[in-house]
């Protein structure tokens, strides 16, 4: 008996090690500001001090009238045709829609990261805008490729503060099929011209570890204990 329950409590300790080890590695609400996110262009903290979230705008620092000047740090957006695409580390036109509707200026943020194959990013994203061509957008890149976009034909909701209108809440979530270092990068862009500014709101980033086979070896083990004991 007392063998059993030494086994059965080892069983215990390692599911809660294991709970533990699958818990998120990175959790970023931006309670704390901006961290180790490295920022080109407007970026700054959206409501600090209460539900705070990333803000990253196409505005002007300077140039911009109403209500386009909603510029939210003091820093102004980076020139597309080089200077955006090389702070997200993607090449020169990977940011245009086609050969007509180009990128002008953006701005983005980067944090680089340690994962394991299976791992899966999530984060919260609403992209706000003042554009009424519906070409702006914010998009995700990793390691010089762009995964996803959230469009401003998209954003068909009133919204209060001068942002114009919004899109829906959406969350986003991307599996990393290889293990090891990788920089991902949030942003937001103008499209064809120079007005009309969107704002791109991020939140709740966090990379999720997949289940090790350990931990299913673990329940696996658990459960076969089950079925002798009975």
């Amino acid at each position: 008996m007392n063998t059993f329950n030494n086994t059965l409590t080892l069983v215990a300790c390692g599911a809660a090690f294991v709970s533990s080890a699958g818990a998120a590695t990175l959790v970023d609400t931006f309670d704390s500001g901006l961290g180790n996110w490295t920022t080109s262009g407007d970026v700054a903290i959206h409501n600090a001090g209460s539900n705070p979230a990333a803000v990253l705008t196409t505005a002007h620092s300077t140039l911009e009238f109403s209500p386009d000047d909603i510029n939210v740090s003091g820093a102004d957006p980076l020139e597309a045709g080089g200077d955006l695409e090389t702070a997200v580390g993607v090449t020169v036109g990977a940011l245009d829609l086609d050969a007509f509707d180009m990128a002008t200026e953006g701005s983005a943020m980067s944090l680089t990261i340690v994962v394991a194959a299976g791992d899966t990013l999530t984060f919260d994203w609403t992209l706000a805008t003042l554009d009424g061509f519906g070409l702006d957008y914010g998009f995700l890149a990793i390691d010089g490729a762009v995964v996803q976009i959230l469009s401003s034909a998209d954003a068909t909701l009133s919204t209060g503060g001068g942002f114009g209108t919004e899109t829906a809440v959406a969350t986003v979530s991307h599996e990393f099929a290889n293990a090891g270092e990788v920089t991902i990068s949030l942003g937001v862009t103008d499209i064809t011209d120079y007005a009309g500014t969107t704002s791109l709101f991020v939140d709740n980033v966090q990379v999720i570890p997949e289940p090790s086979a350990a931990w299913l070896g673990l329940i696996g083990f658990a459960s076969l204990l089950r079925r002798r004991r009975a």
